[in-house]
């Protein structure tokens, strides 16, 4: 074999050499994003999930009940701790919102949290919160929230809906 040949095999070794660690950093890669998409889906679960039980826990549900639906029956501490619930909450969807237009964040993942930040918008309480605080949020999702349509509930079932969280009986 003289060195013309060896040398032409050499390279032959070399380039799929490259082919296969390319092929290996494919899908390294591959691994890792749905790894990430899997944490960000538990984190933003666990987020929603850790503010409901943090109010619940804390005997705050039933103000955070009336706040969210008759803000005006609401003392001003009550309001108080309402925004800064209402912060924590659309921080979470904020984070959602922009996971999901990264593509870390599941279809389904986003339109159950669409549906509570429209369900959300149902209370003037939010409503009012949105209009005070908005300018604290991105632009991106300002718009978006702004453009919001909340559900299509009859005012019974939103009014149903906030009684039994708060525990009334009807």
């Amino acid at each position: 074999m003289d060195w013309t040949a060896l040398s032409a095999m050499s390279e032959a070794i070399g380039a799929l050499a490259v082919v296969i660690s390319l092929i290996y950093v494919a899908l390294q890669v591959r691994q890792n994003t749905a790894s990430t998409k899997s944490t960000v889906e538990t984190e933003i679960a666990l987020a929603l999930g850790n503010a409901g039980l943090n109010a619940a826990h804390s005997g705050m549900g039933a103000v955070f009940v009336r706040c969210l639906t008759e803000p005006d029956a609401a003392t001003g501490e009550e309001r108080g701790n309402f925004f800064v619930w209402m912060i924590g909450y659309f921080r979470i969807f904020q984070l959602a919102f922009d996971q999901h237009r990264a593509g870390n964040l599941s279809n389904a993942s986003w339109e159950s949290i669409e549906a509570g930040i429209k369900f959300l918008m149902e209370g003037r309480g939010a409503a009012q919160f949105w209009s005070a605080r908005r300018s604290i949020f991105p632009t991106a999702f300002r718009n978006y929230v702004d453009a919001v349509k909340p559900h299509e509930l009859s005012a019974t079932a939103v009014s149903e809906t906030m009684a039994f969280v708060a525990g009334e009986k009807r």
